[in-house]
């Protein structure tokens, strides 16, 4: 399997419409929102830079460096309503941000949702099962 990223990064390339000299741009704009998806998915499950005591980068590689794969993402549902920028004459707007940040905000709110009862009152990324398992360990129990 391929990394997520790198099969969207050439998704773009098969979308020109060469009947209007262009790009499709919901199929693009979709393109771009799933991999920002993945992308916060990411950053919020696995993405976790190691380094030794003596300032040595242990995560170099990804043999090292947790990278998910098109089989771990969920199923993305993309769905838009256009609004042209008028803040350009082409009324064009960037849109993949709006996946990754959003996808980083909903895995930390549910995983602080649900830590919550367990005693753990600040849950931080990356939420890999280590952390979280430590993040319980840690924690003062929760009243019953």
């Amino acid at each position: 399997m391929f990394p997520k990223k790198f099969i969207d990064c050439r998704v773009p390339l098969s979308l020109v419409d060469e009947k209007n000299s262009g790009f499709s741009s919901r199929r693009f704009r979709a393109r771009d929102c799933v991999s920002g998806v993945a992308q916060g998915l990411e950053q919020a499950l696995c993405e976790h830079v190691v380094y030794d005591e003596d300032g040595q980068l242990l995560t170099a590689t990804f043999m090292d460096y947790a990278m998910p794969r098109a089989v771990d993402m969920p199923f993305v549902k993309f769905e838009t309503e256009p609004v042209p920028s008028t803040a350009n004459i082409m009324g064009m707007k960037g849109c993949g941000e709006a996946g990754t940040v959003g996808a980083m905000a909903a895995v930390a709110n549910a995983v602080q949702d649900a830590l919550w009862d367990r005693g753990v009152t600040q849950a931080d990324m990356p939420f890999t099962p280590h952390r979280v398992w430590q993040m319980l360990n840690d924690a003062p129990k929760a009243a019953e």
